[in-house]
């Protein structure tokens, strides 16, 4: 749902939006590129890269219903002067610094973030059915209160925990209300999944 709504709003606003009911048919590739070169000028490289995405998977689509011959969308490249955002990247101690401060619940989704490499959706969608001897089976995520599938099919994997992680998740459980095999390893006072933003918002 998360992607399907990003990639709705990115379409409309910028493709319809610069568009509109032009025809299929009337399209050539310079026109294409100079509508991404345009917004090289003002968006991050990787919207622009999105956006060429979007033309070429339309287009292709147009091809395979026979409304056009060609696809004028097949060879737009991302135009290199879309600026590219900054990495912030912790360091060591920084790392160190941040489980230092934090309670046992939040520095245990903090660890499966920056340890075992789990997105949100995929640590608050995590039950203590899928905790196993040394990893997380991540089958489901949650998303604005949704069980939904892995965003990926790539994204349905075993992550790895490390033996430091696992005996703050064995602590957690003994404190957890219920510790069944189907509850949420983190749940909120009504025993659903943890909302994200509150918990980065309030607690982290």
């Amino acid at each position: 749902r998360s992607t399907a709504a990003n990639n709705i709003n990115r379409v409309n606003v910028h493709v319809v939006g610069a568009f509109g009911n032009r025809k299929l048919t009337e399209f050539r590739r310079d026109d294409l590129q100079g509508f991404l070169d345009g917004k090289g000028d003002v968006l991050s490289f990787s919207m622009v890269d999105h956006l060429r995405w979007d033309l070429k998977q339309i287009f292709d689509m147009a091809v395979a219903e026979d409304l056009i011959r060609k696809n004028p969308a097949s060879l737009l490249f991302t135009p290199g002067a879309a600026r590219r955002g900054q990495r912030h990247v912790m360091t060591i101690e920084e790392v160190k610094r941040c489980f230092a401060v934090l309670d046992l619940r939040e520095r245990l989704i903090v660890q499966m973030a920056i340890i075992a490499g789990m997105r949100p959706g995929e640590i608050f969608g995590l039950t203590w059915e899928r905790v196993g001897p040394d990893y997380a089976d991540i089958r489901q995520r949650v998303y604005r209160g949704d069980i939904d599938r892995p965003k990926t099919v790539q994204s349905a994997r075993r992550a790895a925990l490390s033996q430091g992680l696992l005996m703050g998740l064995e602590r957690w459980r003994e404190l957890c209300i219920d510790a069944r095999p189907e509850a949420w390893v983190f749940p909120s006072e009504r025993c659903t999944p943890l909302s994200r933003d509150n918990i980065l918002r309030r607690f982290i």
